[in-house]
């Protein structure tokens, strides 16, 4: 038997990512990124900017919400110094709903 549930999906465009983000009764926040290569071609940038996220949930995932998150990245993101990325992506993750 499956059973199915209702999950309420909320959708930000900040900055330069979009967020989806959703409640499931979790016991600690989850994250996944995805960063198409259409958007950041080299591999390494790629992988760059998902470390830089993951680092930042990973310190602050006690302090936030526990919801699962999911961080759309676009080519943008290129244009931003490692702290102002920092600041704006804590920005995003301290969502009130």
């Amino acid at each position: 038997m499956i059973i199915k549930k209702k999950i309420k999906i909320n959708f930000i465009k900040k900055y330069d990512w979009s967020i989806i983000y959703y409640s499931i009764n979790n016991h600690y926040p989850r994250i996944k990124i995805i960063i198409p290569k259409k958007q950041i071609k080299l591999s390494t940038l790629r992988n760059k900017y998902r470390r830089i996220i993951y680092e930042i949930f990973r310190i602050n995932q006690y302090n936030i919400k526990k919801i699962d998150f999911i961080f759309k990245i676009n080519k943008n993101i290129l244009f931003y110094q490692k702290n102002n990325i920092k600041i704006n992506i804590l920005k995003s993750l301290y969502l009130e709903y």
